[in-house]
């Protein structure tokens, strides 16, 4: 199959299956309110979603990811929860990473996903609590696989720095 070829089916592809998640009624962003629900965060656990095998073996892993994020937060400031920390913190706050990766020969459709989620209340009936995602920054691209390891890691780097700037507007230092 020619590249040309190649690229018109990974993009059908990446509608198809990437889409919905992007279409998805009342999922936040990074607006005023959605920066709000950040303010008196005394720290993240940070949870990576498992990567696809594929990815794993042109090098991404689920370790790399995590102490890529964890170093950023460190070196801003902000306090990364242990999953034992993050239990007993209000809320039970996490920053969520979900990298979903499909390659097709030498080409990856790529979405990076980082979302804030904490235990929210409804307003109607408080005494139901769940987690939900009050914070995110997405994406979905297209790479070659040989670029596939440096651009997610230079993607999710520029969404948690979006996270931590966010922090800090709301958490003044």
């Amino acid at each position: 199959m020619s590249s040309k070829k190649q690229r018109i089916v990974l993009g059908m592809i990446l509608v198809v299956f990437y889409l919905p998640i992007f279409t998805v009624d009342g999922s936040a962003g990074d607006t005023k309110i959605d920066r709000a629900t950040l303010k008196g965060l005394k720290g993240v656990e940070v949870v990576i979603q498992d990567i696809r095998s594929e990815a794993q073996g042109d090098g991404l892993t689920k370790d790399l990811l995590q102490k890529d994020v964890e170093l950023r937060l460190r070196k801003a400031g902000i306090k990364v929860l242990t999953m034992a920390e993050s239990l007993k913190t209000p809320g039970m706050p996490y920053l969520y990473v979900n990298i979903n990766t499909l390659k097709e020969k030498e080409l990856y459709a790529i979405n990076i996903s980082v979302e804030l989620k904490q235990g929210v209340y409804l307003d109607r009936n408080p005494a139901i609590n769940i987690h939900a995602e009050t914070w995110s920054a997405k994406s979905v691209v297209m790479v070659g696989a040989n670029q596939m390891k440096t651009h997610i890691r230079e993607s999710l780097g520029n969404k948690v720095d979006k996270f931590i700037n966010a922090y800090f507007v709301v958490n003044p230092k």
